[in-house]
């Protein structure tokens, strides 16, 4: 499989202190290292999760 071709990157980098997720797009610093080496699969898998953690810190 290809890689995706956008990183969910928005250059706001930022990792928290408490768990060391990027507060600009929600991945952790070791999915952030990972992303250009993983396929396709996993990009979408690392982008999903990037997702869910960056929207369940909005909600109430």
């Amino acid at each position: 499989m290809n890689k995706v071709s956008l990183s969910p990157c928005n250059r706001n980098c930022k990792l928290t202190r408490y768990d060391n997720i990027c507060a600009g797009c929600g991945r952790t610093i070791d999915e952030i290292v990972e992303w250009g080496n993983a396929n396709a699969a996993r990009q979408i898998e690392i982008a999903a999760l990037a997702s869910g953690r960056f929207t369940s810190r909005f909600e109430d």
